[in-house]
């Protein structure tokens, strides 16, 4: 994909939502950052809430005739890892130290350098994790954020959600690839 390309597929999404150190491993580091396990389920609120979202997307791309979406284990570590680090600088970004792009991170993370690749990012203004539904449909509100949900070209993606450390706002990372 062209840089070009890369750029208009770059979105910065805040205002509908919010009414480091680059780790070798994105569970890791973001495992710093994650609140106890549910009890009886054996299982990190913050994995849940993943899964939730994953799900979510996956329903709304099903309705829009769209095949679902496979999880891709390096989507996943980069998600977690860039939701981590927006938590610790405390800002939403696409871009990580140093001004890494996201497409490097996806391919430093394992993921393929030919694939195509795009990225929403969000914030809340709290650690409750509310109904993904209410994230999704956000982003699905946005044009910009609809057509990277809805892109019939990507195959995987994978979803990352991380709170600050005292809990003030939570960050959520969906990286998308073909």
């Amino acid at each position: 994909m062209g840089r070009s390309h890369a750029k208009t597929l770059i979105c910065t999404f805040t205002a509908a939502l919010a009414a480091g150190v680059l780790a070798s491993d994105g569970a890791a580091a973001a495992k710093k950052h994650s609140t106890p396990v549910v009890p009886n389920t054996g299982v990190a609120p913050q994995v849940l809430f993943e899964r939730q979202v994953f799900k979510e997307i996956n329903r709304i791309r099903r309705t829009k005739g769209l095949k679902k979406l496979r999880q891709a284990k390096a989507l996943r570590r980069a998600a977690r890892w860039h939701s981590t680090y927006q938590a610790r600088i405390k800002r939403l970004t696409h871009e990580g130290k140093g001004n890494m792009k996201f497409s490097t991170r996806l391919v430093r993370f394992g993921y393929k350098k030919s694939a195509r690749m795009s990225e929403v990012v969000g914030t809340r203004n709290t650690c409750e994790r509310k109904d993904p539904k209410v994230l999704v449909k956000a982003w699905m509100n946005s044009p910009a954020h609809r057509v990277l949900v809805l892109d019939r070209k990507v195959r995987y993606m994978g979803v990352g959600v991380v709170s600050t450390k005292k809990c003030r706002q939570t960050f959520y990372t969906v990286d998308f690839g073909s």
